[in-house]
């Protein structure tokens, strides 16, 4: 991401104590001396000095914010930056650091546990700042509110049982198939998950190492070039295809056949995320409550460097128009003239928003030929420009519409053409994904391309990362070097942490 880091401190205020000392205070004015005659002077003169300290130590943890401030601005993400933090001398200061690790390490996990849909997991975390009571009441209130406003504007129903892993299983009931891991492990194991050679990961679980992919897939056995890792059916695919086919949509659209093929996939997934019973269920699980687009920043919240970036300003004004758009035109008629197909509370701004950004950074372009053959369309069809210039119908959409395939939506972007996976489609719209030129070795990742044409800001505002420079452009000066967000091999502990 490039947005910039927020440095603040958050944690257990040290213990003051003020000791009485005895010792002569011959050195000390006239006036002094006279008010310690005095017990009531002196018992005035401790209390000062105890909140003077206090207040001292208070402002060099906080800094002159609290969570429950930078939450209501920011959202719950902070970073507590240790090489600005004091030099600590003495024990009970190293006591205090270790403190603030331990806050920022709970209030990132709630956030993360947020973003995954994790409700139940994020109440547990803040219980524990509860019990060990780390932060203030006000803060505690904060990030409640802030969980609860996640759970009411969670577009997926019954999160908390939701089991991201299981949509490997929807894609082999649907016919689809991974490459199976044959260890001695795996066969060992009761857990039938075990014994794919594909699992979800997190690629950040190591904050040192974290290059912002976030989650993605690594496998799980050694694989020469040439290896078929997945096949992903055209059934176990969300498109507006089945949006249009769906019994309870294709009156509707039949009637407002204004409506485009993304808007149309956008109004089937935030129907189907709403129905636990939906056939897509165990897909939808596998969706992030939050994909870190933009277009969802806050004005105040952008970065210099963002600003200063004509071009990625401007994209991010594209899709902030689009997401308006799409919403203005379709969801108010949609609601007030089939309310029992378009329930108000299932479509609002938010889950709209949410529903935007999970098409734009997942989906991919397919189009059905006349012969009834399924193919891959140019990645750009389904660009921010090129949708809304469809909403404007200053283009067609010619025959070209959005696809979700399960597991293959995880795949991260790589840029290197010897370490990424390639990827094809079959005839009858089964996508495979298979190894590159170097293969790939047990717990690395697997990565494929966005588009080869990608470089810099480009992929900023639709799918959230940004990559090395576009060749001739300068590198933004910096007082460090930004970490690469570039896909790649990753190292086996990554899987078996997420394991």
């Amino acid at each position: 991401s490039t947005r910039s880091a927020m440095s603040k401190r958050y944690g257990k205020g040290a213990k003051v104590e003020v000791e009485e000392e005895e010792e002569d205070r011959g050195a000390k004015s006239s006036t002094v001396s006279e008010m310690l005659t005095d017990w009531n002077s002196v018992l005035v003169v401790v209390v000062l000095i105890a909140l003077l300290c206090m207040g001292c130590i208070t402002m060099w943890v906080n800094q002159g914010g609290s969570i429950s401030t930078y939450v209501a601005t920011h959202g719950v993400q902070k970073v507590i930056s240790l090489d600005n933090a004091r030099d600590a001398t003495s024990a009970a200061q190293s006591k205090d650091k270790e403190d603030l690790l331990e806050t920022y390490a709970a209030v990132d996990s709630i956030e993360r546990a947020v973003q995954h849909g994790n409700i139940a997991g994020a109440r547990l975390i803040l219980n524990q700042l509860v019990t060990t009571k780390t932060i203030s009441e006000s803060d505690i209130v904060a990030l409640a509110k802030l969980i609860d406003d996640a759970e009411a504007e969670n577009p997926i129903a019954d999160i908390g049982e939701c089991r991201a892993q299981d949509a490997l299983d929807f894609v082999v009931e649907k016919g689809g198939k991974f490459v199976m891991d044959e260890s001695a492990e795996a066969k060992e194991a009761k857990d039938k998950e075990k014994e794919y050679g594909v699992m979800m990961a997190d690629f950040d679980h190591d904050k040192e190492q974290a290059d912002g992919r976030g989650r993605g897939i690594a496998a799980l056995k050694e694989m020469k070039e040439g290896e078929v890792l997945m096949e992903i059916p055209a059934a176990a695919m969300m498109t507006s295809l089945n949006a249009a086919a769906s019994p309870a949509l294709a009156k509707v659209f039949k009637e407002q056949k204004q409506i485009k093929p993304f808007v149309q996939l956008a109004l089937y997934l935030l129907r189907e995320a709403h129905d636990k019973e939906s056939v897509h269920r165990r897909h939808i699980c596998s969706f992030p409550l939050h994909v870190p687009l933009p277009f969802l920043w806050a004005d105040s919240d952008l970065p210099p460097d963002f600003i200063a970036d004509a071009k990625t300003t401007a994209g991010r004004l594209v899709v902030r128009q689009l997401v308006d758009a799409s919403y203005n035109m379709t969801v108010p008629l949609l609601t007030e003239k089939y309310p029992e197909v378009f329930p108000a509370e299932m479509f609002s701004p938010s889950k709209w928003s949410w529903a935007i950004s999970i098409i734009l950074s997942r989906a991919i372009p397919l189009k059905k030929s006349f012969m009834g053959g399924i193919s891959f369309e140019d990645p750009t069809n389904l660009d921010p420009e090129t949708l809304l210039d469809q909403l404007n119908e200053v283009k067609k959409d010619d025959g070209v519409y959005p696809a979700i395939a399960p597991m293959f939506d995880m795949l991260n972007h790589e840029g290197s053409a010897s370490l990424r996976c390639n990827y094809s489609l079959k005839s009858d719209g089964t996508m495979q994904v298979i190894t590159g030129p170097s293969g790939l070795k047990r717990g690395y990742e697997i990565a494929v391309t966005y588009g080869t044409h990608l470089c810099g800001t480009m992929p900023l505002n639709r799918y959230g990362f940004v990559l090395q420079p576009c060749p001739g452009d300068e590198a933004p000066a910096t007082e460090e070097e930004p970490p690469a967000v570039e896909g790649g091999a990753a190292p086996e502990e990554a899987a078996e942490e997420a394991a």
